[in-house]
């Protein structure tokens, strides 16, 4: 539950510690003493978006802090430490909002997203006001609603994932088919490439070759000139490596007859004189083959131009490259030669997947029809406590299946009746007088039946698992009288299984409260500042005057407040 909540610079408040009990809390005030603020404070550790009208002006920035108890609550344990930032029984969540308009979030002190923030406040409180009441008028709202009341999140879930792979398959079949038009004229373009890139009869590391022959053919005087005189300092001149080592040889072998330690060294030098002369001959060799070939040189820099215009055309940079192209032109156009077969093999991978994503739906379907009806009675018992006696509801559920005015093959009426949550649309219907047909509730209901809608529902649904904290900002709107006590009674009632907060101007609301706070104005060197009092037994029953008789607070208002609160006591 809400343990207590810090609010500094935000808007008309300036430094503002409340703390909270359980049970029925109300706040009350005069209209534009600031209630509604504490909502959007509470709003704004939540993860609501911010904004930097909200910083008091001349504060640097805005901060609130809301401290919960968490003592038995295991999914928010659980989220918390999936997080690592489970601290204690105790959570205290914090925004600051800079009047710059940077926005910071923390859980137990350490920086956390706005993501984390709402994931975890969800799960802590849920605000009800006029805004989240006209949420109730949306029919994927009340899809939400009805899924929850019957715990079927994991059969939605798996609805999605099946709605997923059932448009994947139907999105490529389509894309496919939809390419047939062009399959002629694009195989004729494919075919003309393919042909031309095999004509061009390319193979790996051609370019390379092509370079360094044109770099022989190109210098080949110059490569004649040093291969030469290579050649000759190698052997064929007086004095030449080879005859230099000859004689060393010499040396060696008469030395190593005088010393056996160095017949290893004489072979080596044997084996240098070889290598010399075998290199000698192989550069004669290479002599005798070199000539200049004009022909040759300009037929391979026609080659070389030929592979590079190919290149560009294809924006590739190498022939592996260009070879990857032609293989991938080659497997297009197996494709649109091979089209009836793989567009057989689509179309049935489609057609399964809209059977299987379509036997889910139907499951689905008879799980939230037979929930309807459970719902709508749920809700239609807390009607008469609400001042709603001759007032019915129904949660009907429609299952869609394609257009009936434009008859379509069974397998396509299944798939266009196919959306992400299956094949429903949920509206609850309302009937607010006996003998009156039956409307949507988002055409007919007036403010007061839908905030008396809400209340039934929360009350409907109470015994699921939801958030410890309820805050009802002005539920009462649009109501008053014998109502008024009965929505009170029905917030009490809420109560003693949740904490419930609740922002009211009606005496018969507050009455009924077991912790009471007001919200007032006041100024301070001239500056407006929203102030909050819990209130004493006796500052009560004058406030509760107040909210029967006005400003000026007679005896006689007086007593009816006494009388007001013992009676709805001894009610509750």
């Amino acid at each position: 539950m809400l343990a207590s909540l810090r609010i500094r610079s935000l808007a008309l408040i300036e430094s503002l510690d409340l703390d909270f009990s359980d049970g029925f809390t109300v706040l009350s005030g005069e209209t534009g003493a600031g209630k509604s603020l504490l909502v959007g404070a509470l709003g704004l550790v939540m993860g609501r978006k911010s904004s930097t009208d909200e910083v008091r002006s001349g504060a640097a920035s805005a901060e609130v802090e809301a401290v919960f108890d968490i003592a038995g609550l295991d999914d928010v344990r659980s989220l918390l430490e999936e997080g690592d930032l489970f601290d204690g029984e105790e959570l205290v969540l914090r925004r600051v909002i800079s009047s710059t308009g940077r926005s910071r979030g923390y859980v137990n002190g350490r920086a956390a997203t706005l993501a984390q923030l709402s994931s975890i406040a969800r799960l802590l409180t849920g605000i009800s006001s006029q805004r989240q009441y006209q949420k109730l008028l949306d029919p994927d709202f009340q899809l939400h609603v009805l899924d929850d009341s019957a715990g079927l999140s994991s059969m939605v879930e798996n609805m999605s994932r099946e709605y997923d792979a059932f448009v994947r398959a139907r999105d490529e079949f389509r894309d496919f088919e939809a390419a047939a038009a062009q399959n002629s004229r694009r195989a004729d373009y494919l075919q003309y490439q393919l042909r031309e890139l095999k004509a061009a009869a390319f193979h790996s590391g051609e370019l390379e070759e092509i370079d360094n022959e044109l770099s022989v053919l190109k210098h080949v005087v110059r490569i004649e000139e040093l291969v030469r005189s290579s050649e000759r300092d190698l052997y064929s001149s007086r004095r030449s490596a080879s005859e230099l080592i000859s004689a060393a040889c010499r040396n060696l072998e008469e030395a190593a007859g005088l010393d056996a330690g160095l017949e290893q060294i004489a072979q080596q030098a044997v084996e240098a004189r070889i290598i010399v002369e075998d290199a000698a001959q192989s550069l004669s060799k290479y002599t005798s083959s070199l000539e200049a070939d004009p022909a040759r040189l300009e037929q391979l820099e026609l080659r070389h131009e030929e592979l590079g215009a190919l290149m560009r055309k294809h924006c590739v940079d190498s022939l592996e490259e260009l070879q990857k192209s032609m293989d991938a032109t080659a497997a297009e156009l197996d494709d649109i030669e091979n089209y009836d077969e793989k567009l057989s093999v689509l179309e049935s991978r489609y057609h399964d997947a809209v059977d299987s994503a379509y036997a889910v739906a139907l499951k689905l379907s008879a799980k939230r029809k037979k929930a309807a009806a459970v719902l709508s009675r749920k809700i239609e018992a807390e009607f008469k406590d609400l001042g709603l006696q001759k007032a019915r509801i129904r949660v009907a559920v429609v299952s869609g299946a394609g257009d009936e005015e434009k008859p379509a093959p069974e397998k396509e009426k299944k798939a266009a009746s196919l959306e992400a949550t299956g094949i429903d649309s949920v509206e609850f219907m309302f009937r607010p007088n006996e003998g009156e047909p039956e409307f949507p509730l988002k055409d007919i209901a007036s403010g007061g039946e839908l905030s008396r809608v809400m209340l039934a529902l929360d009350q409907a649904l109470a015994t699921k698992s939801g958030p410890a904290t309820s805050v009802y900002d002005e539920v009462d709107a649009g109501i008053g009288g014998a109502v008024a006590h009965a929505v009170g009674l029905k917030l009490r009632s809420l109560s003693r299984s949740r904490q419930i907060i609740c922002i009211t101007h009606l005496p018969q609301v507050a009455a009924l409260a077991q912790h009471h706070y007001s919200v007032f104005k006041h100024s301070r060197d001239k500056r407006t500042i929203t102030g909050v009092r819990a209130l004493s037994e006796e500052k009560r029953v004058e406030e509760v005057a107040r909210m029967i008789g006005g400003a000026r607070i007679s005896s006689s208002a007086l007593a009816a407040a006494r009388d007001l609160m013992s009676h709805g006591m001894e009610e509750a």
